[in-house]
């Protein structure tokens, strides 16, 4: 599941550039591309844990984070009414998925850490970036409503480089 991460990794940040140079595009689709990538990534991520469990021990956070991810792709993909509320609440729930989905990651870094990989700081960083984008989201919601395409592009670029460390520090806990 190594390059199956490493390769979604990369798909998330052709996705993320895509929405940082199209943002009127990115914020049209919102809710198919976001949760395309999202139900991709989720289901990578409960794979990992899957496939993982039967020949180490991993951690149950990748599980829970996974769980969560897909959860939230469904939500947002089978949001069908448009206007003014559903772009709110895409920019919560979305807010509320990147501050999750960062905490878990430094969860699973530092998890990863005391299990003695090596490649565990990268992951840890890309998460509390995340959890930081989050939070300015979650404070300055025009500033997401004016730039949403761009600062979900930002997302999924992170979501991606932290999927590329997950994937690296994979070999360094065989």
């Amino acid at each position: 599941m190594r390059g199956t991460t490493i390769a979604l990794g990369i798909l998330a940040i052709i996705f993320g550039l895509a929405c940082v140079l199209f943002p009127a595009v990115a914020f049209t689709s919102i809710g198919w591309v976001l949760g395309v990538v999202l139900f991709v990534i989720g289901i990578n991520l409960i794979g990992d844990y899957i496939s993982a469990r039967k020949v180490r021990y991993v951690s149950g956070w990748d599980l829970f984070g996974g769980i969560v991810t897909v959860i939230m792709a469904v939500l947002i993909c089978g949001n069908g009414f448009i206007g003014f509320v559903t772009e709110m609440i895409i920019v919560f729930a979305f807010c509320a998925w990147i501050v999750i989905s960062g905490l878990v990651r430094m969860f699973a870094s530092l998890h990863l850490k005391w299990m003695g990989a090596r490649r565990w700081l990268s992951g840890f960083i890309f998460g509390l970036l995340n959890v930081l984008l989050g939070a300015l989201i979650m404070f300055y919601p025009a500033f997401a409503g004016m730039a949403l395409g761009v600062v979900i592009g930002i997302a999924i670029i992170l979501q991606g480089l932290g999927l590329i460390a997950f994937g690296a520090s994979m070999q360094s806990i065989d």
